[in-house]
C-alpha cells in the first residue's frame, strides 16, 4: 500500500516512466504484485460532491483469456508433468515473469 505522499509520488513516477518507455509497471497493492501493462488505458478524473473533492487516477486493461487447454501434457527432463494452456494473444510485450511463450503459458499440473 502507498500510505505517504512520497510513496505515491514514487509510484506515479514509475507509472509515468513506464508510459513514456512503453513498458509494463509492477506495483504492490493489497499484498499482490500487479502488473500494469504498457498498453493500459490511463485516465485522470476529478469529482466534487458534498463539500469534498477527489482526483482519481484510473488504469484499466484487458485480462488475457484462456482460449484452449491443449489435449496433450508436457513432460520435462525432471519428470514434471505440465498442462499446456493457450491464452488470447497479448497486444504488447509481456514481462518475462508472465510470459511462457508468445501466446501460451505452461502451468504446473
Amino acid at each position: 500500500m502507498y500510505d505517504t505522499s512520497k510513496e505515491v509520488a514514487q509510484l506515479l513516477r514509475e507509472m509515468a516512466d513506464g508510459l513514456e518507455e512503453d513498458r509494463p509497471v509492477a506495483v504492490m497493492l493489497a499484498d499482490q504484485s500487479i502488473v500494469i501493462p504498457a498498453d493500459a488505458n490511463l485516465k485522470v478524473e476529478y469529482e466534487q460532491a458534498a463539500g469534498a473533492s477527489e482526483v482519481i487516477i484510473r488504469a484499466t486493461w484487458a485480462i488475457p483469456v484462456l482460449i484452449l487447454t491443449h489435449s496433450e501434457n508436457v513432460l520435462d527432463s525432471n519428470g514434471n508433468l505440465y498442462s499446456v494452456l493457450v491464452y488470447r494473444a497479448w497486444k504488447t510485450s509481456v514481462p518475462p515473469a508472465l510470459a511462457g511463450g508468445s501466446t501460451s503459458r505452461i502451468q504446473n499440473h
